[in-house]
């Protein structure tokens, strides 16, 4: 678990859970604060924390890694787009993609059908498709990759 919403602002720390011993131990403190991000476990056995919402509420662009075996954080790439309220996945390719959330439009907070790939091997974000209809994770929990070209549409 990394970050959200504390008793009066938003929280940097973070814990693991360990299932052996049904324990929470610290995973040390994120380098923004941050609540509604999304966190994605790597196959690299890091997590990538990105986007939320700041302190005062401001969306953000900024990600980080979880290094397990130093038990610390490092930024990684900006996100292209600021967002909140997003859904990751872990692509078969090591990539996670990042989808829909709320962004920023005249000032007003809309739903994003901008996506966006990260790529562990180089730390970048770069466009990818967009959605056809904007979303955000309080209603569309999470996506999944679809191996079977089946059930592909076209």
């Amino acid at each position: 678990m990394a970050g959200g919403f504390g008793t009066t602002a938003k929280i940097a720390k973070a814990e693991v859970y360990n299932p052996s011993t049904g324990t929470w131990s610290s995973a040390g403190n994120l380098n923004n604060a941050r609540a509604q991000g999304t966190a994605t476990l790597l196959p690299n056995a890091k997590v990538l924390v990105a986007g939320g919402l700041d302190q005062n509420g401001a969306r953000l662009a900024s990600a980080e890694l979880y290094n397990p075996a130093t038990n610390s954080w490092t930024l990684t790439g900006s996100l292209i787009n600021k967002r909140y309220d997003a859904t990751a996945t872990l692509l078969s390719t090591g990539k996670v993609l990042l989808a829909g959330g709320s962004g920023l439009h005249n000032r007003a907070a809309v739903k994003l059908t901008a996506c966006e790939l990260y790529d562990p091997a180089t730390g970048t974000w770069s466009s990818t498709g967009s959605l056809n209809v904007g979303a955000h994770a309080t209603y569309c929990q999470h996506a999944a990759e679809w191996k079977d070209p089946r059930c592909w549409r076209s």
